[in-house]
């Protein structure tokens, strides 16, 4: 199957799961939870295979809006099939979860319009003790 892109923000980022394989090689995995804000069955859970790959999801946070692209694979065993979602890239979606357009700030335009100041409305309140406070209540 090609690769499919999927645009979430980060609910949960769960630990590095570790280990040996037969071969005698080192592996790491970790897997991380995006929301789709799909009305059904929004969560989606994603694996990561690999050091840089798992070095790469630190730069992440919970909240952030990314778009991930994943490989969908089903496998048989013993008669069952189970299912994985492999991610092997993730990109921030915009910049909009540090506030910031994706072209950076652009500058406000107020035209030719004076900018008025607020006019005055009633005096500052004067408490019992004669001195001013400028607390509203």
């Amino acid at each position: 199957m090609s690769s499919v892109k999927v645009k979430g923000r980060i609910k949960a980022i769960l630990d590095v799961e570790s280990g040996v394989s037969k071969a005698g090689k080192d592996w790491q995995k970790q897997s991380f939870v995006i929301d789709t804000g799909d009305s059904f069955n929004p969560d989606l859970c994603i694996s990561l295979f690999g050091n840089d790959k798992v070095a790469e999801l630190g730069r992440f946070a919970i909240g952030q809006e990314v778009e991930v692209s994943i490989n969908l694979y089903s496998r048989e065993y013993s008669g069952k099939y189970y299912h994985n979602v492999d991610g092997f890239r993730i990109d921030l979606v915009g910049n909009a979860s540090q506030g910031i357009p994706a072209g950076g700030p652009s500058p406000i335009n107020l035209g030719n319009a004076p900018i008025n100041e607020p006019a005055i409305t009633a005096p500052a309140a004067i408490s019992e003790s004669g001195a001013d406070d400028d607390l509203p209540f």
